[in-house]
């Protein structure tokens, strides 16, 4: 198997990542309006998903509603590691870079990226995972 097919089920859409879903496509297009190399376009991606409005109890909201896909994510206007994770890696591969979603376990007794409210509902637990985005 060669490296481009190797990466080519990191273009592809799944049932999260909806790289194929028009809002996901319009938002890719209009965020690499321009650019000149992939680089560039992963650049402009990465910085509006980090700056995306994170707020992880409106999060989980939505994905209470069953709302779970990156085109759900783009839609409410926030999300926490998980969406932006997911929209992150639909963004790309609407952007034809392919992307994939990693995991990792964090130790954060303090918590300092939830709200009180969660928070509290959270408590003492460990985090199960951390979501992040490659490219």
């Amino acid at each position: 198997m060669s490296q481009s097919e190797n990466l080519d089920q990191f273009l592809k859409p799944t049932e999260f990542i909806d790289s194929d879903n028009s809002e996901i496509i319009a938002k890719a297009k209009e965020l690499t309006e321009g650019c000149s190399d992939e680089k560039e376009r992963l650049g402009k991606i990465y910085y509006f998903v980090r700056n995306f409005p994170y707020d992880i109890l409106n999060s989980f909201r939505y994905l209470a509603e069953e709302k779970r896909q990156a085109s759900d994510v783009l839609k409410s206007g926030q999300a926490f590691c998980m969406g932006k994770a997911s929209m992150f890696a639909a963004l790309c591969r609407a952007a034809n870079i392919p992307s994939r979603i990693g995991f990792q376990q964090l130790h954060c007794p303090d918590k300092p990226f939830m709200n009180e409210e969660v928070a509290r509902i959270w408590g003492d637990r460990k985090l199960p995972w951390h979501s992040l985005g490659e490219a």
